[in-house]
């Protein structure tokens, strides 16, 4: 192999290199823009308890209003937590019914309902609603609570 030869080579090997650097940024910073936009976006939050519903039994059902968008039509998990404070001020967490799913693309304004515990404890409450979502390298979590409501037994 003579110099003119090595120096060809070189040159295409570092040509090749500075390519590919040039595309995996453009690709990285193409996708970091995608996923770091929410793939559902809470539109009232929080989400507001339904009329007849502001004081509930332990062992019932309350009802709340979702108002929400969803802009990517991907599989989700979805968590109902409540959060309870008694009269002593000690707050309780304590899981709902778990759903698995898949939430509707687009913006969506419904009723939904979560059947509080027969063992809760009175006192004021909250549910925490945890979307979560898989976007590729990583999981994407939103957050929202309902208005707050009584637990009287």
């Amino acid at each position: 192999m003579n110099g003119e030869t090595l120096k060809d080579c070189f040159a295409r090997f570092m040509m090749l290199l500075t390519t590919m650097l040039i595309a995996m940024s453009v690709y990285y910073g193409v996708e970091s823009m995608i996923i770091s936009r929410p793939i559902i976006t809470a539109i009232d939050s929080p989400f507001p308890i339904c009329d007849g519903y502001k004081v509930v039994h332990p062992g019932n059902v309350v009802c709340y209003k979702i108002h929400y968008y969803k802009r990517l039509d991907i599989p989700g998990e979805l968590t109902k937590q409540l959060i309870i404070t008694d009269k002593e001020g000690h707050e309780f967490y304590l899981p709902l019914e778990y759903v698995s799913g898949h939430l509707p693309v687009g913006t969506t304004d419904t009723l939904a309902y979560a059947r509080i515990p027969s063992w809760t404890p009175e006192g004021t409450a909250k549910i925490k609603l945890t979307a979560a979502h898989f976007t590729g390298r990583i999981r994407q979590f939103v957050t929202v609570y309902t208005e707050p409501f009584e637990v009287k037994k």
